[in-house]
């Protein structure tokens, strides 16, 4: 729905952990421990160490089921193209894709100190 700004400064969620996963009907929220929430209605790709890639959609709970392994880790890195892609990279190993590819509505959000951060 709408493209990541380039203006978008995403280092506040370096060093964020992921403390809470929740998993509804369309949409999987990540909580993180200082106060910030990535709410995904979308798809996503989950990519272990191995380069295995597992393709999750936020609403089929079957494969959100996989974002357990993030729980307790960190982000270390994060990465976007400024169109439709943000990739947050865990001290796991692991990384997460969050593709816009809702056409209509919107595909994820991240809120921060009570502040929107994103919307795509």
């Amino acid at each position: 729905m709408h493209n990541i700004d380039k203006n978008t400064n995403f280092n506040c969620l370096l060093g964020e952990e992921l403390i809470q996963l929740c998993i509804g009907q369309y949409q999987v929220q990540l909580k993180f421990h200082i106060n910030t929430t990535i709410s995904t209605e979308c798809k996503l790709h989950l990519i272990r160490p191995d380069n295995s890639l597992i393709e999750i959609y936020s609403d089929n709970a079957n494969s959100t089921k996989n974002l357990v392994c993030l729980l307790g880790e960190k982000i270390t890195e994060i990465k976007t193209n400024y169109q439709d892609e943000l990739s947050l990279m865990f001290s796991n190993h692991h990384k997460l894709i969050i593709f816009g590819t809702n056409k209509n509505f919107e595909s994820f959000e991240i809120w921060h100190k009570d502040q929107q951060l994103l919307l795509v």
